[in-house]
C-alpha cells in the first residue's frame, strides 16, 4: 500500500508537490516520510494563491503569491518584481492608475517636445537683412560665428565699408556667399535672438498645454 505525502518548502512552507513515502525496513508497517512534509492534502489554491504549511499549526493555508506576475509602482509606473509570497506593498499593483498613466505620458510628451524646440532653434531661420527674405543656418557653431562676426562689426577702427561674406539661402540660387554690411550682420543676429525667443515662447505654450491635458487622447493632439 503507498502512502502519499505533500512536501513543502522549509523556509516559505510553500506546497512544492507530493510523492509516496518509503517503507521502513526497520519497522514494517511503518513509512518513513521527508523532514519537509505532511500527509495532510493542501488545499486548492486560487488566482495568486499558494498553499502553505504552517509547522506550529500543522495545518495549511493560503496566502496571496504574486512572484512572476507583472506588478507596478502606483506612484511612478516603474515595474515591482515580487520576490515574497503574502500581500502587495500598499504602492504597488497590477495595474498603473489611469493618473499616474497620464503623468508619465506628459513627462514623455514633454520630452518629445523639448528635442523638437531644440531642432527648431538649430534649423535655420529667415531674415530680412538683405532686403528680400534669406534663410540662414543656426547649428551650434553657425551661432557661434554670427556672434563672432557681429561682435567684430562694431569694432570702433572698421571702415565705413566694412562687410563679410555669409552664407545664406538665395530663393533663386540656393546657398550662397553674400557680403553682409555691419548692420546687415547685426539685423541677422536679431532675427536669430527672435527666432529663438520664439522658439522658446512656443515650447513654454506648449508646455502648459501639456500640463492641463486631461486625458491621453488630448495629449497626443500636443505637438511642436
Amino acid at each position: 500500500m503507498k502512502k502519499l505525502c505533500y512536501l513543502f518548502d522549509p523556509v516559505t512552507g510553500e506546497f512544492l508537490g507530493e510523492e509516496n513515502a518509503q517503507r521502513s525496513p526497520m519497522e514494517p508497517g511503518k513509512y518513513l516520510f521527508p523532514e519537509y512534509s505532511t500527509i495532510k492534502a493542501p488545499p486548492t489554491p486560487g488566482a495568486n494563491e499558494v498553499a502553505v504549511f504552517d509547522k506550529a499549526l500543522d495545518a495549511w493555508g493560503l496566502k496571496s503569491d504574486f512572484r512572476g506576475s507583472a506588478m507596478f509602482n502606483t506612484t511612478t509606473g516603474d515595474a515591482v518584481q515580487i520576490s515574497d509570497i503574502g500581500a502587495l506593498p500598499a504602492n504597488v499593483a497590477s495595474k498603473i492608475p489611469a493618473k499616474v498613466v497620464l503623468n508619465i505620458a506628459k513627462a514623455e510628451k514633454l520630452s518629445l517636445l523639448n528635442e523638437d524646440c531644440a531642432a527648431a532653434i538649430i534649423g535655420g531661420f529667415e531674415s530680412y537683412a538683405l532686403g528680400p527674405t534669406h534663410l540662414y543656418a543656426s547649428g551650434i557653431i553657425d551661432q557661434a560665428n554670427l556672434m563672432a562676426v557681429a561682435t567684430e562689426s562694431m569694432a570702433p577702427e572698421n571702415s565705413p565699408l566694412w562687410s563679410r561674406q555669409v552664407w545664406c539661402v538665395d530663393s533663386a540660387d540656393g546657398w550662397v556667399v553674400k557680403a553682409h554690411s555691419g548692420v546687415q550682420v547685426r539685423r541677422v543676429l536679431a532675427d536669430f535672438v527672435t527666432h529663438k525667443e520664439n522658439c522658446s515662447a512656443k515650447m513654454r505654450q506648449l508646455s502648459i498645454f501639456v500640463a492641463n491635458a486631461k486625458s491621453l487622447k488630448a495629449l497626443d493632439s500636443i505637438n511642436w
